[in-house]
């Protein structure tokens, strides 16, 4: 469920977070966050539900996600048809 990847943090499929995430560094969620996610970088697997805040200097989308919050954000990339719910693209710098 939760593990090292390349020096970050994992969250996988099987697991379900309800409230606030706090990480340094890179992030790879494969599962589900319902709630505040801060982090440096994050990298968002197809497949992954993340609803909530995102506060990042980076964040890759990869597949059909599901994300809906306001992202607090310096830089995005998105891949293969992200589906964005109530997901504002807007980036902000803090």
């Amino acid at each position: 469920m939760f593990g090292s990847k390349q020096q970050g943090t994992v969250i996988g499929k099987e697991l379900k977070i309800v409230g606030s995430v706090t990480a340094e560094g890179l992030v790879w969620v494969y599962g589900q966050i319902d709630g505040e996610l801060h982090c440096t970088s994050l990298f968002i697997d197809k497949g992954a539900d993340i609803s909530g805040t995102i506060t990042a200097e980076r964040v890759v989308v990869d597949g059909k996600s599901r994300l809906g919050g306001i992202p607090h954000l310096k830089a995005i990339d998105m891949y293969r048809d992200p589906v964005a719910e109530k997901f504002h693209t807007k980036i902000t710098e803090e």
